[in-house]
């Protein structure tokens, strides 16, 4: 049932999307939309590489109570893998070894 709410949600959006694109287009000449179009894209890709990379210049995050909490490091998962193991599962295997 979840994902028969999401294909309408998604379907509706879509749809009203394109009767937005449609009434924009009255207005808006076909190179100037382009464009508008090929600098969101560029500014979302940017955007998700600085995300990524983590170029805000902090390695903390606030919790939802305002708190600062330290954002996940890879390499620290890479070399301590039992951080993610959250219900011990994989230790209780090596324990009974």
């Amino acid at each position: 049932m979840s994902n028969v709410l999401i294909a309408f949600f998604n379907a509706s959006a879509t749809f009203l999307s394109m009767v937005a694109g449609e009434s924009i287009s009255r207005f808006l000449p076909t190179t100037i939309s382009g464009y508008a179009g090929n600098c969101i894209i560029i500014l979302i890709g940017i955007w998700g590489l600085m995300n990524t990379f983590g170029f805000w210049g902090s390695d903390v995050e606030k919790t939802p109570s305002g708190e600062p909490q330290e954002v996940v490091q890879l390499d620290y998962i890479a070399q301590h893998p039992e951080v993610l193991d959250v219900d011990g599962h994989r230790c209780r295997e090596e324990e009974r070894s």
